[in-house]
């Protein structure tokens, strides 16, 4: 080494060790956002000389100033779990980039499993006062008096899928009222209060619905407008609808049996799914519904002459699962580009409700199958069973049964077409 390596390395490890008394003195007063800072700069002058342990150690101090701000933040007003939650993530990561710091990660990712559940609770619904009085009156009104059939399929009729279009418009419309809330990212939280995906800002003038930031305001708006669906239309008309007719496996069957988009040998578990639904019982609907509707899209794009599985090397052959299922063209048709946008937002995006990965990995407790995502869950299926069935049974009376079998899908006014 000459004598310029000599004096560099020097008064690198100079300012190491100017770096490092700062950091233990800002430690000391419960600054650690700053000791986590100077943390990293004893880290860079170690690097530069080459010293790996220092280096290694001066990491460590970086991820553990992270975790004790994730501790004061948890007892501090105004910030609590969810903060500590969010902090106390970035130090995992940073525990993870030490050498010998997988251990302590582990260690802090148990921790932090333990914050968000306790985030759940710190959850506060932001709601706006509105009469729904009338909706509920028109929704009664509309299946009371009524034979089965009739008020079944006035209870499949008093919806429809979310315009694209509209949910875009809505979501710049409040943008242009929460201008600072459009423009940072966000966490998107599952049930359990783990993050899953982060929502970036809007994009100026952005258009594109696959853009995350968009995506994601977009099934939000929409879960609201089912939430006001389910609440005061669909609710109220399923529940009076079974206390008039309480409709039973039979009844049900009678309803869907021309519809030429049950699965072969699925009819008894999607009956039971509906009957459920219309007991009430969404414990069991919760459980059966988001398997049955992935086995009727699976069998619409099947029927539709697509392949459904890919092959991999060596000749394995996967199921494709529901999410590639729908961006097929055999579901678009079926669909329509509004219906599919509903379905991927309730049952399968990160960004959305993701209610089948809920429900089929068991993140989903008892409370949250009595939601109103659940039960508009239910609605879907049971509209897609009852129109698709009447339409057929409409075209069988006025052409041959090959011909409506093969016309079924092109049909304008199915489940989820505008």
């Amino acid at each position: 080494m000459n004598q310029n390596d000599w004096r560099f390395s020097l008064e690198y490890a100079q300012f190491a060790e100017y770096a490092t008394v700062a950091a233990t003195t800002a430690d000391a007063a419960h600054d650690f956002w700053r000791a986590k800072e100077y943390w990293q700069l004893v880290a860079e002058c170690m690097r530069v000389v080459d010293d790996k342990d220092g280096e290694t150690a001066a990491l460590r101090g970086s991820a553990e100033s992270l975790v004790k701000e994730a501790e004061l933040a948890q007892t501090q007003p105004g910030r609590g779990a969810m903060a500590a939650a969010s902090i106390l993530s970035d130090a995992v990561e940073a525990m993870r980039q030490v050498p010998d710091g997988r251990e302590r990660a582990a260690e802090l990712h148990d921790k932090l499993i333990g914050l968000q559940k306790a985030s759940v609770a710190e959850l506060k619904a932001v709601s706006t006062s509105m009469d729904a009085s009338e909706l509920v009156r028109r929704a009664l009104s509309a299946v009371r008096d009524k034979s089965l059939s009739d008020a079944v399929l006035a209870l499949c009729s008093m919806a429809a899928p979310p315009s694209v279009e509209k949910l875009k418009r809505d979501v710049y419309e409040q943008a242009q009222i929460a201008v600072i809330g459009s423009m940072i990212s966000s966490q998107v939280v599952n049930s359990r209060g783990q993050v899953v995906a982060i929502a970036p800002g809007l994009e100026a003038g952005g258009d594109d619905p696959n853009h995350e930031g968009l995506r994601w305001r977009m099934y939000t708006q929409a879960r609201s407008l089912r939430s006001l669906t389910v609440q005061a239309m669909l609710n109220p008309a399923r529940a009076e609808t079974y206390a008039v007719h309480a409709p039973d496996r039979q009844d049900i069957a009678d309803l869907i049996q021309h519809c030429p988009w049950v699965p072969p040998d699925h009819a008894e578990s999607l009956m039971r799914a509906l009957v459920a639904g219309f007991q009430g019982d969404m414990i069991v609907a919760g459980h059966l519904v988001p398997p049955q509707l992935e086995a009727m899209v699976r069998h619409i794009v099947e029927s539709q002459g697509a392949t459904t599985s890919r092959l991999d090397p060596g000749g394995i052959q996967p199921e494709r699962s529901l999410g590639p299922l729908l961006e097929t063209p055999e579901a678009l048709q079926a669909f329509g580009a509004d219906g599919v946008f509903e379905l991927q937002g309730l049952f399968t995006e990160q960004l959305g409700t993701n209610l089948r990965n809920e429900v089929a990995h068991g993140l989903l407790g008892d409370s949250g199958l009595f939601g109103s995502d659940v039960l508009y869950a239910w609605w879907l299926l049971l509209r897609m069973c009852v129109v698709s069935s009447k339409l057929m049974e409409r075209r069988r009376q006025g052409a041959s049964t090959s011909d409506a079998a093969t016309g079924i899908s092109n049909e304008s006014s199915l489940p989820g077409e505008a």
